[in-house]
Order: structure tokens, then sequence, then C-alpha cells
């Protein structure tokens, strides 16, 4: 996830709070909110950075060849993050996956409430 802007040192801070949510929630809060600001780029990285998208791949369902529409991403996003054994995301993967989501409610959502 290259392309992140450089959080602010306040934005690093509600990061570092949002890392502290349970990581489903987490995830479901970061996946909704790109939802809603149709936010396909994110989306599009989100599931091509995930062992996931290795499984879809040897199954011939490369992400380049689907198309490009909100609803095509979010479909992506379910399948890579489902709960399939063949294509569910490693555990390995969850600090990574969890500063990516936490930085991003950071920069679109601001601080999060106060109780999850």
């Amino acid at each position: 996830m290259s392309e992140t802007p450089e959080l602010t040192e306040q934005q690093q801070q509600w990061a570092d709070q949002w890392a502290t949510w349970d990581y489903t929630e987490l995830q479901e809060r970061a996946v909704r909110l790109a939802e809603h600001r149709h936010d396909i780029g994110w989306l599009w990285k989100l599931a091509g950075h995930s062992r996931g998208a290795s499984a879809m791949a040897a199954e011939g369902g490369d992400l380049g060849s689907v198309g490009g529409s909100i609803s095509d991403a979010l479909a992506a996003v379910q399948q890579v993050f489902g709960k399939s054994p063949e294509i569910d995301m490693s555990p390995e993967l969850e600090p990574m996956f969890r500063v990516v989501f936490s930085e991003y409610l950071a920069i679109h959502e601001g601080e999060p409430p106060a109780s999850n």
C-alpha cells in the first residue's frame, strides 16, 4: 500500500488509537468507509496486497481481469478476506493490514469514537 500519504502527527495518534480496535471491526469499518467514499483504488490495492489475491489468480480469477466498478472491487475484497480456507487471509499479514486499515481511517475519518 505504498501510495498512502504521509500522516500528520495528529493522524498518526488517531491511527494508533484505531489500531487498538478489534481487528474484524477495524477491517469492516475501513472497507465500509472506502465503499462509502467510492475509493475503488484503495479497495483494489487492498485486495491485491493479500495472499488471497494469489489464491484467486491460481483459480483463474486475476484481479486485473475484473471490471473496474466499486461493486467488483468490493466483491474482490470480500473474496480475499472471506472465510473460505483456500482464500482466507494469512494471520501473519494481520499486523500489516491493521496498519493499513487504521491509517486509512485516521486519514479519512479522523479520531476514533470514544468507545468501540
